[in-house]
């Protein structure tokens, strides 16, 4: 099975480049396969709803416009408040239906701007059928400043076979940024691409790649779902 490595040899100074038949096929799949960063865009509005979710837990809001929140329990530890459980789901115009849960969100009360979040699902089903999951082993919202630090392996699957992993992500919704300054690796059946840290602006318009960026793809084996990528159950709002 043939590999091809993205990075390849850099060229000397004034060298003609080549046209081989196969460099052209490289690039051909090249533009083919960058439909895998995709999955990576998915990461903002998820964690938008997580925060959406937190913030109804920092305020006591059961009901929100766009969807319901429910919890299993909530009680006092000292000076925090611990709510078991919560989870939100509904429906956002233009997205799709989402269902986002937590093992534990905890607030103390002498910092409600502060939410902590651990255990973090997020699941989501656009209007077109696509889908996309997010989970994180801990997030914490600030709703001073409307950011959402998520931490503890970050991975997010979606449609088509795509998974990435990330180790943190700082997540700042007035400006509809995501910012990683870790490794992230994206994985696919016929590829992967691995930086050293990402940028995603505009709400997910824009996105940027740095430092030993690297896209590799095996040639001659098809797009398709990795093992154990299969879709979640779909998102329903209840």
């Amino acid at each position: 099975m043939n590999t091809a490595d993205l990075a390849g040899p850099k060229q000397q100074h004034g060298a003609r480049p080549a046209r081989a038949p196969g460099r052209e096929r490289l690039f051909r799949a090249a533009r083919r396969h960058t439909s895998l960063v995709r999955v990576l865009r998915v990461a903002l509005p998820l964690a938008s709803v997580l925060a959406a979710a937190a913030l109804s837990v920092s305020t006591f809001s059961f009901k929100l416009p766009e969807g319901t929140f429910n919890i299993d329990g909530i009680g006092l530890d000292g000076s925090t408040v611990v709510m078991d459980s919560p989870k939100l789901s509904g429906y956002r115009a233009g997205k799709g239906t989402y269902l986002i849960e937590a093992e534990k969100a905890e607030q103390d009360i002498h910092a409600t701007n502060i939410v902590n979040l651990s255990g973090l699902d997020g699941k989501l089903t656009q209007e077109d059928g696509r889908w996309a999951s997010l989970r994180a082993g801990s997030g914490q919202l600030d709703t001073k400043t409307q950011s959402l630090m998520l931490r503890d392996r970050i991975v997010v699957r979606a449609d088509g076979g795509y998974r990435a992993l990330l180790d943190d992500a700082a997540v700042d919704m007035k400006a509809g940024s995501v910012v990683t300054e870790k490794p992230v690796k994206v994985d696919m059946l016929n590829g992967s691409l691995v930086a050293d840290t990402m940028t995603i602006t505009e709400s997910g318009r824009t996105m940027a790649f740095d430092g030993r960026v690297k896209l590799r793809v095996i040639l001659g084996v098809p797009s398709g779902p990795l093992p154990g990528s299969e879709a979640p159950a779909p998102a329903t709002a209840n």
